[in-house]
C-alpha cells in the first residue's frame, strides 16, 4: 500500500523498478545509485519535543527573539543560540543510524537516509508530510530608466540618491565570478560578505552539511593574489555565467564614467549561494534552493539586517497551486526576519508546455499531444479537482488505446507501441485538495535503436562536444548562446532565451566529469513512439471541471514535443506560484511591449501572479570572465525587482523613514507604484500584473 506520507512521484519511485528509474527523467531525482541513499523534504512539527516552544514560535511571528531580530536589535543571539536549539531539535527529532538532517527554519528539514528504511522512517509520529526534491532550470541604462530607478539613483541635490546602502542583497543561483568589477569597491575590495558554494567539498557553514563557506576576508586575500594563486584559495566559479549577470542587474558596481553598466542596488552588500551539488544529473534541485534561502535568511538575522533575495530559477512540476513544500516552505520562511523574495515566472509563456479545459457531466474531451522524433523519455501531470469523476484513457499514435486507468493507489504500468506507460493516479495529501494523474512515458524493455539514430546521437552529442567545448569556457552569452541554440535546434531557435545555453553547457561539463554516467541513455534504450498521442477524457460526476496539464519545461524536450493546442495562461513556473513572494513576469523595455516568452499566472491560483513586470529582453549585464553582455529572460528581469526592493528597504528601514518596508507591505508598494503598458487594460492580469516596474511610484509621497 503507498503511503500517503509520500508525494505522488515518491510512491512511484519506490514502486518503480531500478530500469524504470533510470528511464525517466523524473523518479530518480534526489537518489543517489552509489549509496542507496534519498534527498528528500520533510514537513515536521516538534509537539511535545524540548523545542516544541521556540520552533512554534518561530513559525508564528511571535518569539520575542524573532520580533526583536525584525527591529534589528538581537539578530546575532537569535541566529546563535536559538538557531542551535533548532538544529539539535530537529535532528534528534529526525536524525538516526545512517541519517543526516539539516534543519531548515519553519518546522521543515532537508533528510538524507538509506532508502531502505523510508517506509519506517515515515511512519514516525512528528513526521507530517515527505516530498523528494525536482529539478529547477534557468529561467543595462535604458532599463533603468524604463523602470524609474536612475530617477531615485541620481546623486544630486534634492534627489533621494538611493543605492542600497544597509540592505544585504542575496541570491541562489549558479554562483558568482567574485573576480568582476562589477562586485568589487572602489578600491578593489569584495562586497560579497559570505560565499557558499555548495559544489566544492571541505567547510560547509554550521547547520548544513556540504559545501565550503567562503568569508569577506578569504575572497579579498583571493583578490590580493595573482588570478591562479587566488583560484586555489577561494577556487568557486560561476560556469554557466547565469548567477554573476543575475547578481549584476540587481546589485553591479561600476566606477568609470557614466556608469552606464551600474545595477540597480549598487551598493549594498551581497551574499551568494551556488547551487550544484556534485551529482549524475547537472542541474540544481529545489532542496539546494531550500537550504539557499534559509542559509540567506539566517545570516540576514544575524546581522540584523533587511535582505532582498534572487531566485531566477524554476520548474513545471507541480498543480501550480501553491501548495507543494517548496512553496509553502518560501511562504514560511518570508515571514521571518525583514525579508523580500523575488521570483521569475519563467519562459514558458510561448512554449507548448501547457494545456487546460473544463468538462461538464457526459462529456469526452481529446487532447493532443505531439511526441516529437528521437525523445527518449517524457512526463505529463494531470491535475484536477478530487470531486470532479471521470476515466481516463491514452491512445497511441497508432491508435492503440489503454484504459480507463485505475483510480487506485499504487504504480500501473500499460504499454502502447514501443512506449510502456508508467502512471501514478495519486490522492489528495494533507496539503493540497488537487488529485495528480502522473504519466512517465518509457522506451519498452528490450527496444534497440537503429544504426540510423545511433548516428543521429553520436552527431547531437558531437555538436554538443564542439561547441560548448569552443564556447563554454567563455562563458557564452548573447549572440552566441543563440548560435548555438540555433546549431543545436535549427527548427525551434528562440533567440530570447539565450540562458538555455547555459544549461546546454553546464550538462557538457558534467559528463565530463561524470564519465560513468549514461549521457545519452537513448543508445542503450530507444525512443518513445513518435506521433500524435490523445489524452481521452470521459467525464461522469463532475462539480467544477476544471483539467490543467503540464510538460516538463526547462528545454529539456525535442522540438515538436508539445500539446497541439496549447494554453499560454498558467505557463509560470513553481516556486512563482508561493503566495508571499514577488514574482515577476519580462517586457521588452525598448519596445514598451509585453515579452510573449515570460510566464503568465492562472486561474487555478486563488491570488494573481504575476506581481508586476520588470524590463527583459537584451539586458547588459557582466560577464563570466570579463566585460558585458546581453541577456534576455525573466531569470534577467526578476533581479530589477529585488534591486528596486533593496531601494525600497534602504529608505524604509536604514533611513528610518518605514521600518515596516519590507514583506508584503513592500510588495504593495511596488504594486501600487507600477506602470501599465500601452494596450494591456484590465489591471491586474496574467501577463503584467499590476503593471511594469517604476521605482520612483512605488515610494510614498
Amino acid at each position: 500500500m503507498p503511503d500517503q506520507k509520500l508525494d505522488n512521484l515518491l510512491n512511484l519511485a519506490m514502486d518503480a523498478t531500478e530500469e524504470e528509474r533510470e528511464k525517466s527523467r523524473n523518479l530518480n531525482v534526489g537518489y543517489d545509485e552509489q549509496t542507496r541513499m534519498w534527498e528528500i523534504i520533510v514537513k515536521y512539527s516538534e509537539v511535545g519535543s524540548a523545542g516544541a516552544e521556540t520552533a512554534g514560535e518561530i513559525r508564528s511571528g511571535g518569539a520575542d527573539n524573532i520580533g526583536n531580530a525584525r527591529n534589528g536589535e538581537q539578530g546575532r543571539k537569535t541566529d546563535g543560540a536559538l538557531e542551535g536549539e533548532l538544529g539539535d531539535s530537529a535532528k534528534a527529532l529526525l536524525g538516526g543510524p545512517g541519517i543526516s538532517v539539516v534543519s531548515l527554519l519553519g518546522g521543515y528539514a532537508i533528510v538524507t537516509l538509506p532508502e531502505n528504511i523510508l517506509d519506517e522512517y515515515s511512519r514516525r509520529p512528528q513526521i507530517e508530510f515527505i516530498e523528494k526534491p525536482t529539478r529547477l532550470y534557468f529561467e543595462d541604462l535604458f532599463s533603468k530608466e524604463a523602470s524609474c530607478i536612475t530617477q531615485v539613483q541620481r546623486d544630486e541635490p534634492g534627489n533621494l540618491q538611493l543605492s542600497g546602502r544597509g540592505v544585504l542583497i542575496g541570491i541562489v543561483d549558479s554562483g558568482v565570478d567574485y573576480r568582476h568589477p562589477a562586485f568589487l569597491t572602489a578600491d578593489g575590495k569584495s562586497r560579497i560578505l559570505r560565499l557558499w558554494d555548495q559544489s566544492i567539498q571541505g567547510n560547509p557553514p554550521d547547520g548544513y552539511a556540504t559545501g565550503t563557506e567562503y568569508t569577506n576576508e578569504e575572497i579579498n586575500e583571493a583578490l590580493s593574489l595573482p588570478v591562479q594563486e587566488g583560484r586555489r584559495l577561494v577556487p568557486s566559479e560561476d560556469v554557466s555565467g547565469h548567477g554573476t549577470a543575475v547578481l549584476g542587474v540587481a546589485a553591479g558596481s561600476d566606477f568609470s564614467p557614466g556608469a552606464v553598466n551600474r545595477g540597480v542596488a549598487y551598493e549594498s552588500d551581497l551574499l551568494v549561494v551556488k547551487m550544484g551539488i556534485s551529482r549524475q544529473d547537472s542541474f540544481p534541485r529545489t532542496t539546494e534552493l531550500m537550504q539557499g534561502v534559509d542559509y540567506l535568511v539566517r545570516q540576514a538575522l544575524r546581522l540584523g539586517r533587511p535582505i532582498a533575495i534572487n531566485l531566477s530559477f524554476g520548474n513545471n512540476y507541480g498543480s501550480h497551486r501553491g501548495d507543494s513544500l517548496v512553496e509553502t516552505y518560501l511562504d514560511s520562511v518570508s515571514s521571518m526576519g525583514k525579508n523580500v523574495i523575488c521570483v521569475g515566472m519563467g519562459n514558458n509563456g510561448s512554449d507548448a508546455l501547457h494545456y487546460g479545459g473544463k468538462l461538464s457531466t457526459g462529456e469526452t474531451q481529446e487532447i493532443e499531444l505531439g511526441v516529437g522524433a528521437f525523445e527518449p523519455t517524457l512526463n505529463v501531470q494531470l491535475w484536477k479537482d478530487y470531486e470532479d469523476e471521470m476515466e481516463i484513457y491514452l491512445e497511441s499514435p497508432a491508435g492503440e488505446r489503454v484504459g480507463p486507468l485505475d483510480e487506485t493507489l499504487g504504480a500501473q504500468r500499460w504499454q502502447a507501441g514501443n512506449t510502456e506507460l508508467l502512471i501514478y493516479y495519486g490522492k489528495p495529501a494533507p496539503y493540497h485538495v488537487t488529485q495528480e494523474i502522473y504519466v512517465d512515458f518509457l522506451v519498452r524493455d528490450g527496444e534497440v535503436e537503429t544504426q540510423e539514430n545511433k548516428s543521429r546521437n553520436n552527431y547531437s552529442n558531437n555538436l554538443y562536444v564542439a561547441l560548448c567545448g569552443k564556447f563554454c569556457s567563455n562563458s557564452v552569452v548573447g549572440s552566441r548562446g543563440d548560435a548555438l541554440i540555433r546549431a543545436k535546434s535549427p527548427t525551434n531557435c528562440d533567440s530570447y532565451f539565450a540562458e538555455s545555453i547555459f544549461e546546454v553547457c553546464e550538462r557538457e561539463k558534467e559528463r565530463k566529469e561524470n564519465k560513468d554516467r549514461k549521457y545519452l541513455r537513448t543508445q542503450e534504450y530507444g525512443y518513445v513512439d513518435s506521433g500524435v498521442w490523445k489524452i481521452i477524457l470521459v467525464a461522469r460526476n463532475i462539480k467544477s471541471g476544471e483539467y490543467f496539464l503540464w510538460l516538463p519545461g526547462g528545454k529539456t524536450l525535442n522540438p515538436g514535443t508539445a500539446f497541439y493546442l496549447p494554453r499560454p495562461q498558467g505557463t509560470l513556473t513553481i516556486p512563482a506560484t508561493a503566495r508571499r513572494v514577488i514574482s515577476v513576469g519580462a517586457y521588452d523595455a525598448r519596445q514598451n511591449t509585453y515579452a510573449d516568452f515570460s510566464g503568465r499566472g492562472s486561474r487555478a491560483l486563488p491570488y494573481q501572479k504575476p506581481d508586476l513586470v520588470a524590463p527583459g529582453v537584451n539586458i547588459i549585464a557582466p560577464r563570466s570572465g570579463e566585460g558585458y553582455a546581453a541577456f534576455t529572460g525573466t531569470s534577467f528581469s526578476t533581479p530589477f525587482v529585488t534591486g528596486a526592493a533593496a531601494l525600497l528597504m534602504e529608505w524604509g528601514i536604514t533611513r528610518q523613514n518605514d521600518p515596516y518596508l519590507y514583506g508584503e507591505k513592500l510588495k504593495a508598494y511596488l504594486r501600487r507604484g507600477a506602470k501599465p503598458l500601452p494596450g494591456i487594460e484590465n489591471l491586474p492580469n496574467d501577463l503584467t500584473g499590476w503593471g511594469a516596474l517604476c521605482v520612483e511610484s512605488s515610494l510614498p509621497d
